[in-house]
């Protein structure tokens, strides 16, 4: 019998709630609010009372949108720490991995950015 294939909300959350991702989301504060779109389906990410909750669904206002297609997704996933994640994002962002379609809108402002805690991650990321 053919092993079923992971969610995409179960690698998200793989990714984001637990080491290393969980390391590049530490620093965001209550508010923050990301939308990740991954093969056309939306899912959230909010740092609510201190905790990084992800959903299934549209944000109605997202600081950052994330888009990328599953492949991406599962390149991310298998990261061996910190810095590989963001070796992969990088990659991934720049059209490196044949797979791997990745891009990003921030839609927040510099001070919004500041104010919940984006700075670190998207420095970390090359964002800006």
């Amino acid at each position: 019998m053919a092993k079923k294939p992971r969610s995409v909300l179960d690698m998200l959350v793989e990714m984001f709630q637990e080491d290393p991702g969980a390391e590049l989301v530490k620093g965001l504060k209550n508010g923050a609010s990301l939308q990740l779109c991954v093969d056309g389906e939306y899912y959230g990410l909010e740092r609510s009372d201190g905790a990084v909750m992800i959903f299934e669904g549209k944000l109605r206002d997202p600081d950052i949108m994330l888009e990328m297609n599953r492949a991406a997704c599962e390149y991310l996933v298998g990261s061996d720490g910190l810095d590989d994640l963001v070796t992969r994002f990088r990659e991934c962002g720049a059209g490196d991995q044949d797979s791997c379609e990745l891009s990003y809108d921030i839609r927040a402002s510099l001070v919004r950015m500041w104010q919940k805690g984006y700075l670190d991650f998207a420095r970390k990321l090359g964002i800006f």
